[in-house]
């Protein structure tokens, strides 16, 4: 092993930091398994699991709803600028040449 090696093996695995990071990772652990416990969503569940999944479900239904809506209100966009009415009428004949003065008519 070459001495750069052994020097970075030997600051990252110090038995100390080795210990303080278990002991961060299980603080971790408790922090969230505690939040899982006593949470809105799963709180008074005896399956923690189930409702987390309906949870997740509600969301991504939720989100497929508000997308659905987005698109609906995309569309409607679209086709109220195809239908709208124009009140000035036609500039031109359908030749394309000038539209006739009320003398002409």
């Amino acid at each position: 092993m070459s001495t750069l090696a052994r020097t970075l093996y030997e600051r990252n695995h110090h038995p100390d930091r080795v210990a303080c990071g278990y002991y961060i990772q299980r603080e971790i652990l408790t922090l969230l398994q505690n939040y899982l416990i006593n949470n809105e969503i799963t709180d008074g569940s005896f399956n923690m699991t189930k409702r987390c999944r309906e949870a997740q479900a509600s969301v991504a239904f939720l989100w497929f709803a508000w997308a659905g809506y987005m698109a609906s209100v995309v569309v409607s966009v679209f086709m109220s600028r195809a239908a709208t009415v124009n009140l000035r009428g036609r500039t031109g004949s359908r030749r394309g040449g000038p539209a006739p003065s009320m003398a002409q008519v």
